[in-house]
């Protein structure tokens, strides 16, 4: 039992590594936007939604909802 479990981290950790991380923009309604390191499009997006959709500027709080995400070519 325990090799097995020592091959799934194995192969769990070789998966990841073939998994490279790019660079996306994320342009949110208001126009601003954040570059985020991640592994696909959805990732970026788990990503910003996981900091929240309500930043704080000064006083007043900005609702950001993304308008889209691109991959930032290398």
């Amino acid at each position: 039992m325990g090799q097995r479990m020592s091959y799934l981290l194995w192969y769990h950790n070789l998966m990841m590594k073939m998994k490279t991380e790019s660079i996306f923009k994320v342009t949110f309604t208001n126009d601003s936007t954040v570059f985020i390191k991640a592994m696909d499009e959805e990732h970026a997006r788990r990503i910003v939604e996981r900091n929240s959709t309500e930043w704080l500027s000064a006083e007043l709080t900005i609702e950001m909802i993304i308008k889209k995400i691109e991959k930032v070519e290398d």
